[in-house]
């Protein structure tokens, strides 16, 4: 990964949101070509289509024949008459099916993927081509993300429906290093040569952005939360917070040391990793407190729980990388798993750590993954494989994640 890219930090929206394998393609694109190669792993359940001899085994009911069609009406849940009835649940229209009794898909649906063999499918949500995705985030409505500037190509940010549409151009000729979004704005920073900026973008009109801060001859990376933004500036060791509406200036200093990258919030602290480890500060400044050090190489995401006394985790990347778990009040810190392949975004619900990896350095082979554990510890879990630099965000729901240039909403797997 080049050392420019390296520079990329993430940014979260807490205000937005906190199984062998079958081989699946999501569907053709409007060149006739697959949208994606990737595998959802894990191993299937009972459900989706029956046929007409499962109907028939029904119990002794001598309707047996009836249950038979649900794999072709849709009709699963009615069944056999005498028992148990047919396999699968409720056929949905437009190709969509939901595991019905003994299935293993979500009860809330698999949100416009198929539900096969009992597991839900990803669903493709850019019907045009969306371009590199290199940040996520994501809103109750609309995926957002951003493309880097490389070279003389310029930078952007895009969005697309939750339910699937067309990829739609937010925002051109930009250096955007980090996203997030709340119920009003998108905010990203303007990572230029010169000054750096932290932007905003109605989401009502996006016709344009407004510079909200600006740290001269500095890279500032924005995080916000609550009405209230939160950036690090990684060349002169800041960590600093402002309105989300704007004010002056380059906001206020809130702590310093080290060289700040990825950032996340709860509703008391500010948590960073930097040179000096992992930190946390007050959301309205003070001494700054040490979470876990010394400082791990090459950490590459960063999340924490809802709780009070909860914990912090993060990834170090590289070939050989490990994911930890470290008390937010300080102490020891505890590997989760290691063999992590270039790990990237790290994100926590209350089940279960999801995070992304590449698989390789250069990030140019379908070998990158989504995997996920639980928070107590157990057994990583591979939820989907085969995948081009993948991103990751998270709803209550699904996750979101990229194939190359296609975005793709995939039902959490039930626990």
């Amino acid at each position: 990964m080049s050392a420019y890219r390296a520079l990329a930090v993430w940014i979260l929206a807490s205000a937005a949101a906190s199984l062998g394998g079958c081989q699946v393609l999501s569907g053709l694109n409007d060149y006739g070509e697959a949208s994606s190669s990737a595998t959802v792993a894990g191993a299937g359940g009972g459900g989706g289509s029956s046929s007409s001899s499962g109907g028939g085994m029904a119990g002794d009911g001598g309707m047996a024949g009836v249950g038979g069609m649900a794999g072709v009406g849709g009709m699963g849940g009615v069944g056999g008459m005498g028992g148990v009835g047919g396999m699968g649940g409720v056929g949905g229209t437009g190709g969509s099916t939901t595991s019905g009794a003994g299935g293993s898909c979500p009860v809330e649906g698999c949100l416009g993927g198929d539900c096969l063999d009992g597991k839900c499918q990803p669903f493709q949500l850019n019907d045009t081509p969306g371009g590199p995705v290199d940040l996520l985030a994501v809103d109750g409505s609309h995926v957002y993300w951003a493309r880097l500037a490389v070279g003389t190509t310029s930078g952007s940010i895009s969005r697309v429906p939750l339910v699937g549409g067309p990829a739609v151009v937010f925002l051109g000729n930009i250096k955007p290093r980090g996203l997030a979004v709340d119920g009003t704005n998108v905010y990203f920073t303007d990572y230029a040569l010169a000054t750096g900026h932290v932007n905003s973008i109605p989401k009502a009109s996006p016709t344009g952005s407004s510079a909200l801060y600006s740290e001269p001859l500095h890279k500032p990376v924005p995080i916000v939360a609550d009405g209230q933004l939160f950036w690090g500036v990684e060349t002169n060791q800041k960590i600093r917070t402002g309105l989300s509406a704007g004010g002056s200036g380059a906001g206020t200093e809130i702590a310093s040391g080290g060289s700040p990258q990825h950032l996340a919030v709860d509703a008391q602290y500010v948590y960073w990793h930097s040179s000096q480890g992992v930190s946390r500060v007050s959301r309205g400044g003070g001494t700054a407190q040490t979470v876990a050090g010394p400082a791990d190489p090459a950490i590459y995401g960063i999340a924490v729980d809802n709780e009070q006394d909860g914990y912090v985790y993060y990834a170090t990347s590289g070939a050989a990388g490990s994911l930890w778990k470290a008390k937010k009040i300080g102490g020891s810190k505890d590997p989760l798993a290691s063999g992590l392949s270039y790990a990237r975004t790290v994100l926590v619900d209350a089940d279960h750590v999801y995070w992304a990896e590449y698989g390789v350095a250069d990030c140019g082979t379908a070998s990158g993954k989504i995997k996920r554990m639980p928070v107590g510890g157990g057994l990583p879990e591979e939820v989907v494989v085969g995948l081009t630099c993948p991103q990751l965000a998270m709803d209550t729901l699904s996750i979101i994640y990229n194939d190359g240039v296609n975005l793709f909403r995939l039902a959490k797997p039930p626990s």
